[in-house]
C-alpha cells in the first residue's frame, strides 16, 4: 500500500508502553479520551454525539467516577473495544472530509475503507457507511454495467480509484479483496454481500503469498506474529483456489467469438462466406489473440474493445470492417455479461458462508 495513505508516523508518540497519542485527534479543548488497541484519542463529545445516536445515547448515561475512569486533566476515558486503526480512521473522516475525499490516495484504499465502514455501521453513522459504501462500489460494483463503465475509465489509468482520480493520474494501488470479504463475513450488510462475488473474482488475481499467509495490514508500528497480516477464511481460500481452475474454462467460452468463424462476423459479410476480405481479417485477428495469450487467461470479465481496435489499426489494414469489430465486441460483452451473472455460483456464494 502507497505510503501516502497511512498516518504518519509523527502524529503518534512513540516508544511508550502506555497508549499512543495520535498528535492529529488530540485537540486541547476536548472533552473525552477515547483508547482502542494502543492508540487515545482527546475528541469532543458535541462531534460523536453529531454523527452517531450510540455516542449520543451512551453520553446521556452517567459515567463510572474514579481514577481509572480520568486522565491527568480529569477528562473521562472511555476504553473502546474496537480496532485502534479502525478508530483512527473513523475519527479521521469525521473530523476532516478531506482525509477520505476524492482524488485521494487515502480514499483509494479498502482498507481504510473496511475500517470505516465496519465502525460506521456499529455506531449507526448512516450518512458516513452510506458516503464509504456507494465508493467502494466504485471497485467492487454490483451490476455489470457498473462494472464495463469502471473498467473503461479506469483503462489505463489506475487499478482501483474510488472517486473520480484526473485523466493523467497513474498510480498503483492494490485491491485487497481480502478485506471486504472477511468483513462481509463479520457485518453481513446487504450492501457488503452485494459486493462479494466481484472481491472473490479479483481475489483470484491476489498472489499466491497473499491468499495463503494474508495482506499486509497497514500499520504504524511492528506488529509481532500474524497480526501483520489480513488473511481469509479457510473457506474463502478454498472457493477461490477452486474457481481460479474454473476461471480458465470459463474464459475459453467467453471468448469463442475471437475464433474463426464465420458465425463472430456481421451478417452482411457471413452471408459472403469466403469471399470477403472479413474473413482474412478474422483469421488474423484470431491470431493475435492467440498470440496475446488471451483464450488461456483466468480473466474472463477483462474487456478486450480497446486491444481490438488498436490490433485492426495497426495490423488489419482494413480487412475486418467496422460492423464485424462491432458485431464480435457485442459477443464478447453477452458472453462476459453471462460469466458475470454467475459469479455467486462459480465460487459457491449461494449459501455462503
Amino acid at each position: 500500500m502507497s505510503e501516502s495513505t497511512q498516518p504518519c508516523a509523527a502524529e503518534v508518540e512513540q516508544c511508550s508502553p502506555a497508549p499512543a497519542r495520535v498528535n492529529s485527534l488530540w485537540f486541547d479543548d476536548g472533552n473525552i479520551i477515547l483508547v482502542a488497541e494502543g492508540f487515545k484519542f482527546r475528541v469532543h463529545k458535541s462531534m460523536l454525539a453529531k454523527s452517531s445516536p450510540v455516542f449520543r445515547d451512551l453520553f446521556t448515561v452517567p459515567q463510572p467516577t474514579g481514577p481509572c475512569c480520568k486522565d491527568k486533566d480529569s477528562l473521562p476515558v472511555v476504553n473502546m473495544p474496537d480496532n485502534g486503526l479502525h478508530l483512527l480512521y473513523l475519527l479521521k473522516a469525521i473530523y476532516d472530509r478531506a482525509f477520505f475525499g476524492h482524488n485521494t490516495l487515502t480514499a483509494t484504499s479498502v482498507e481504510i475503507a473496511i475500517g470505516i465502514v465496519s465502525l460506521a455501521h456499529k455506531y449507526d453513522m448512516r450518512y458516513l457507511y452510506a458516503d464509504v459504501i456507494r465508493r467502494l462500489a466504485d471497485i467492487f460494483c454490483t451490476t455489470f454495467e457498473t462494472y464495463e463503465a469502471r473498467s473503461h475509465q479506469r483503462a489505463g489509468l489506475c487499478t482501483s480509484p474510488i472517486g473520480e482520480l484526473p485523466k493523467l493520474a497513474k498510480v498503483s494501488i492494490p485491491l485487497d479483496p481480502v478485506f471486504l470479504i472477511n468483513m462481509a463475513r463479520q457485518i453481513r450488510t446487504p450492501e457488503l454481500l452485494a459486493m462479494l462475488p466481484v472481491a472473490f473474482y479479483h481475489a483470484t488475481s491476489q498472489s499466491a503469498e497473499s491468499l495463503t499467509q494474508g495482506v499486509v495490514r497497514n500499520r504504524l508500528r511492528a506488529a509481532p506474529g500474524t497480526h501483520g497480516r489480513e488473511a481469509l477464511h479457510p473457506d474463502d481460500l478454498r472457493r477461490i483456489i477452486a474457481a481460479q481452475r474454473k476461471l480458465v474454462q470459463v474464459n475459453r467460452n467467453a471468448t469463442r467469438c475471437f475464433h474463426f468463424h464465420g458465425a463472430y462476423l456481421s451478417p452482411e459479410c457471413a452471408a459472403r462466406r469466403h469471399s470477403g476480405p472479413c474473413y482474412k481479417g478474422l483469421q488474423l485477428l484470431s491470431q493475435g489473440v492467440v498470440d496475446a495469450g488471451y483464450l488461456g487467461s483466468a480473466r474472463p470479465l477483462a474487456r478486450r474493445d480497446d486491444w481490438i481496435d488498436d490490433y485492426c489499426k495497426k495490423n488489419l489494414d482494413g480487412k475486418l470492417c467496422k460492423a464485424c469489430q462491432e458485431n464480435i465486441k457485442r459477443l464478447h460483452k453477452e458472453a462476459r455479461e453471462k460469466v458475470w451473472n454467475d459469479l455467486k455460483k462459480l465460487f459457491d456464494l449461494e449459501a455462503w458462508p
